[in-house]
């Protein structure tokens, strides 16, 4: 999978999740944010 469609997967998700877009995680958004920086540092490196 790459990035563009973890991304695309990810945007879906959330637009479905409660009315309005908004969603209930047991992540923080830190937590979320650090995580995608994982993924994109995963995926510029498999790239390499």
């Amino acid at each position: 999978m790459t990035q563009e469609e973890f991304n695309q997967m990810l945007q879906i998700a959330l637009t479905q999740g409660l009315p309005g877009g908004y969603y209930t995680s047991k992540y923080s958004g830190e937590e979320i944010d650090a995580l995608l920086d994982q993924v994109a540092a995963l995926s510029a490196a498999a790239s390499s």
